[in-house]
């Protein structure tokens, strides 16, 4: 349920439905709170549609607050960053959004998250690193890919002795 709230408190900022955004995010957060498991996602998704609704006193001490956490929501940072008008952080964190969405490489990559990314360093005019591509020769095949390849063979084998038949 607190994903899909959270999912839900996302859609509405992309829209820019502040309060109803707040809503959907606030309750994720207590949820998180209530079982003490951190939601960094929607602690800085909660404080961009508070900033948004003028219900941060202090907007910067948050933002810097959220940016401490040990995995911070870069993505989020991003544009609370932005917002407060200070694209240099709001850069940093974009261009750390796009590292963790590129993950192991094409095409191995968070696809949604990597696009966001994207588009955020596009708006701010800033640089799309350049990552190394995805290397199959650096990825050890999964213990269980050698029974799945014996077993189709196996099956090809049956087969192909029953037409012969």
């Amino acid at each position: 349920m607190r994903g899909l709230l959270r999912l839900a408190g996302a859609w509405r900022l992309d829209r820019q439905e502040w309060a109803l955004a707040e809503d959907s995010l606030a309750e994720a957060v207590r949820m998180a709170r209530e079982i003490g498991i951190p939601d960094p996602v929607a602690e800085t998704g909660l404080a961009l549609a508070h900033h948004y609704l003028g219900r941060l006193s202090d907007p910067r001490d948050e933002a810097e607050r959220l940016t401490r956490h040990r995995s911070p929501a870069h993505q989020q940072l991003a544009h609370l960053w932005l917002a407060l008008g200070d694209t240099a952080r709001a850069t940093d964190h974009a261009t750390a959004a796009y590292r963790y969405a590129w993950a192991d490489g094409e095409p191995h990559v968070r696809r949604h998250a990597l696009d966001r990314a994207t588009t955020l360093l596009t708006t701010l005019g800033a640089p799309i690193p350049d990552l190394p591509a995805y290397d199959p020769a650096t990825d050890p095949p999964p213990p269980w890919e050698a029974a799945v390849v014996a077993a189709i063979d196996k099956l090809r084998s049956e087969r192909d002795q029953r037409s012969e038949s």
